[in-house]
């Protein structure tokens, strides 16, 4: 099972649509930015889940050693450092319709 760490509000229906895919939540949006990089290096993350609240650099990279991905959830990434994905093997997904209302 992919352990994943999510720093954001997200849809409520997440955390079963994750867990039917093999994906154990820490649904952790209370965390403040400057608390993420204790969180990730206090668990085994294999992902992380994000919207706006931390940019994701190489150093915050440097806290999770399991990473192996980065969720976006949310229109562009330009808070993610994508070159410093890359040199980390760690894979970036983008669900940039996941802030639309309908």
């Amino acid at each position: 099972m992919s352990l994943c760490l999510v720093i954001d509000e997200m849809h409520p229906n997440l955390p079963d649509l994750l867990q039917d895919m093999g994906i154990e939540l820490h649904y952790r949006p209370d965390l403040k930015a400057a608390e993420v990089p204790a969180a990730l290096a206090a668990h085994p993350y294999n992902g992380l889940m994000v919207r706006s609240k931390v940019r994701v650099t190489r150093e915050l990279l440097a806290q999770g050693p399991h990473l192996r991905y980065v969720c976006r959830a949310g229109a562009g990434v330009d808070n993610i450092d994508e070159e410093a994905l890359a040199a980390a093997g760690v894979t970036l997904l983008n669900a940039p319709k996941a802030t639309a209302t309908r």
